[in-house]
C-alpha cells in the first residue's frame, strides 16, 4: 500500500474495510465448497440417524469407472460447446441484420431494446407498490407489524427519502 503523508501503512485500514466482504465469500464461498470435499470422503446414508462412515477414494473411483458418467460429461460438454457457438452466431447474425438498411430498421431496433428496458419497468411498479403508504408491504411492516412508524411515511412524495 502507499505510504502517503503520514509515513504509515493503510494495509491494517484495508483489512479492517475487507474484512466483511471476506468473512461473508468465506461463509457462502468457502465453507461450503470444504464441506463438499469433506462429504465426498463419507458414505452418506439417506437416514439421518445411521451413521455416516469414511471410505476414501472409492466414490471417485466408483464415478469414475461408470460409463453413464463419461456419457453425461460428454454431453454436458458437447450442450456447452453448441450453446456458445451457437448464440455468438446468432448474435452476430442479429446484429449484421440490424446493421443492414431496411424499411421499418429503427423500429425494429427500438422492439429489441425495448425488450432488454421491459424487465426494469416492472421491477420499478413492484417497488412503488411495496413502498406505497396505503397498501404497500414495507408499510404494513413498518407501521402494523413492527410498529417501527405511528403513521406510514410517504416514501415517493419527500425527495429527500428517495434519494
Amino acid at each position: 500500500m502507499n505510504r502517503l503523508f503520514s509515513g504509515r501503512s493503510d494495509m491494517p485500514f484495508a483489512l479492517l474495510l475487507l474484512a466483511p466482504s471476506l468473512l461473508l465469500l468465506g461463509g457462502l464461498v468457502a465453507w461450503p465448497m470444504v464441506s463438499n470435499i469433506e462429504i465426498s470422503f463419507l458414505r452418506l446414508p439417506l437416514n439421518p440417524n445411521i451413521e455416516s462412515t469414511f471410505v476414501g477414494v472409492s466414490n471417485y473411483v466408483r464415478i469414475l469407472s461408470d460409463p453413464g458418467f463419461w456419457h453425461s460429461l460428454w454431453m454436458t460438454v458437447w450442450y456447452t460447446a453448441l450453446v456458445v457457438a451457437g448464440s455468438t452466431v446468432l448474435g452476430l447474425a442479429v446484429a449484421m441484420f440490424f446493421n443492414r438498411e431496411f424499411r421499418l430498421r429503427k423500429t425494429a431496433r427500438s422492439l429489441v431494446i425495448l425488450s432488454y428496458v421491459t424487465p426494469s419497468i416492472s421491477l420499478v411498479f413492484a417497488w412503488k407498490y411495496m413502498f406505497n403508504n396505503g397498501y404497500g408491504i414495507v408499510n404494513y411492516l413498518g407501521v402494523d407489524l413492527l410498529h417501527l412508524y405511528e403513521q406510514a411515511p410517504l416514501w415517493f412524495d419527500n425527495p429527500g427519502s428517495s434519494f
